[in-house]
């Protein structure tokens, strides 16, 4: 990494991340009793396609942008640009199907191969209700809503990567997380299969692609240089890996520890 972000490097060194607002918050949060912010709540990372949530025109369009959620819970957009560099400590998968008012979504999980929890949201607002689903491992829960297209037959509830890692932005380096689509779980499929993406300094970009006729954004992983300590990159990860309380001993908590996924995280276009 540059030299100037020695500073910033230098409040990581060790896996000893340092404690943001938003953590102090929610460790504030979690001692008062309110459980819905008693893990780690990061910046959102996430790539801006042709459409916004709400089906208007995005004016952010191709470009990666970083919500925060402040005290009072609202959630500000800051646009990157058409390009970041991240080190990505941490990967994850969740389960998710965006139908209309319908939506099924699963905890994050570390395996693909464990049993998870997918939960059933119907409604809008205040008159939104969810309910627990199924309970499986995700192979068996995507057989649930197998259909048929073009003479193929294929499963519209998606495994989906969900990255942690150091953002290098407005000289300094931030953790943030970020809940992949299913064209940004595809990239970064065949870029891990690359490299270690854990051991190397990463170039996203983006690229123009069409389903059908409709324009969306792809990501593109670039690798930039190899981290220079192999030994600081795994005490970070077993930091991350801590503070987001998940793990061997931690397994069994994951869907009480993190929660269902929020609007915010699940609403991306799912190309």
């Amino acid at each position: 990494m540059p030299k100037e972000k020695n500073e910033a490097n230098a409040s990581l060194k060790g896996g000893a991340l340092q404690k943001t607002r938003d953590e102090q918050l929610a460790a504030m949060r979690g001692l008062g009793g309110t459980t819905e912010s008693s893990s780690l709540r990061l910046p959102l990372l996430k790539l801006e396609h042709t459409v916004s949530a709400g089906g208007e025109a995005n004016p952010d369009k191709g470009k990666f942008t970083l919500a925060v959620k402040d005290g009072l819970g609202n959630w500000k957009k800051s646009v990157l640009g058409e390009e970041i560099i991240i080190h990505f400590l941490l990967q994850r998968y969740v389960l998710s199907l965006i139908d209309n008012d319908t939506s099924y979504s699963s905890p994050e999980f570390d395996n693909p191969n464990e049993i998870v929890r997918l939960w059933r949201s119907i409604g809008q607002g205040d008159s939104r209700k969810t309910d627990l689903y199924a309970e499986d491992i995700p192979g068996e829960l995507s057989k649930k809503f197998l259909v048929t297209k073009n003479n193929r037959t294929a499963s519209s509830l998606k495994l989906l990567v969900v990255l942690y890692g150091e953002l290098e932005h407005d000289g300094k380096i931030e953790l943030v997380k970020w809940s992949t689509n299913v064209s940004g779980t595809v990239g970064y499929r065949k870029y891990s299969r690359k490299t270690t993406p854990f051991a190397v300094l990463t170039k996203v970009g983006r690229e123009e692609a069409l389903s059908g006729s409709n324009k969306y954004y792809q990501p593109k992983f670039t690798v930039v240089q190899e981290m220079p300590d192999f030994e600081e990159v795994i005490k970070k990860q077993e930091s991350l890996i801590t503070s987001l309380k998940v793990g061997i001993e931690g397994a069994g908590n994951v869907a009480e520890t993190l929660g269902i996924a929020t609007d915010e995280e699940n609403n991306e276009s799912f190309k």
